[in-house]
């Protein structure tokens, strides 16, 4: 039997509940890689939330990629930080736009090449933050308190893929696209000068390299099939 939709208060049509568990099935389907992911960050997310507060703090410290933690076990870190939310199940709330970048890259580019964006815009941004701090203690720009600050998160991925997105994105709107990914990172470092936000700046740039990449091997692609017929006569 179909299920018919609803309408609001507004007289706009609201789909039925059947109806959206399908269009989620769907979803899932087509971006199983960004499905999976999802559900291990909302997974980690709640068990830290139940756990003994001194328990949690310890999980997400052992996991930060901060100067201390990158010294001690760099590839620990790197990796387990990219399944903790920074702020715990108030991070939820960026995985809605998690599963859009997410999926449309993975559903572009297929699974693999999506981690590997995803992990050369946190791991790229994560050690080029870490030169940058390195850079202020020694030149006492910033005190050496920083090397302990708790740094968790999938900001730098997401904003990487983001910025890989450009090249997907149709020629007449790609300089503003890519403007406002420069725009959302870079201005948001130049108002707090926070170093999280340098990361941010890092990773938006990484993901936009990317593009960049893309573009042109898809134009030389391009041109290789155009040439392939004119040779062959």
């Amino acid at each position: 039997m179909r299920t018919r939709d609803a309408r609001d208060g507004t007289g706009r049509v609201v789909p039925a509940p059947g109806e959206l568990a399908a269009i989620a099935r769907a979803w899932a389907r087509r971006c199983p890689l960004t499905t999976t992911y999802l559900l291990l960050l909302v997974v980690i997310a709640v068990l830290l939330t139940v756990l003994p507060n001194e328990v949690a703090a310890k999980v997400v410290s052992h996991a930060s990629t901060n100067l201390q933690g990158l010294r001690d076990k760099p590839l620990f870190v790197l990796v387990a930080s990219a399944f903790v939310l920074s702020g715990g199940l108030a991070g939820l709330v960026w995985l809605p736009l998690l599963a859009v970048v997410m999926g449309a890259v993975e559903r572009w580019l297929g699974r693999l090449a999506t981690v590997l964006v995803f992990a050369l815009g946190h791991v790229g941004a994560t050690l080029g933050l870490a030169v940058l701090l390195v850079s202020g203690i020694a030149h006492r720009a910033i005190g050496p308190e920083i090397a302990t600050v708790h740094d968790v998160g999938v900001s730098y991925g997401l904003l990487a893929m983001a910025g890989t997105l450009t090249a997907r994105v149709p020629a007449r709107w790609r300089a503003r696209y890519a403007a406002t990914i420069t725009g959302f990172s870079v201005g948001a470092f130049a108002i707090t000068r926070e170093p999280t936000e340098a990361g941010h700046a890092l990773a938006a740039m990484i993901g936009l390299a990317l593009a960049v990449v893309l573009l042109r091997a898809v134009a030389f692609a391009a041109a290789a099939r155009s040439d392939g017929p004119s040779e062959a006569e």
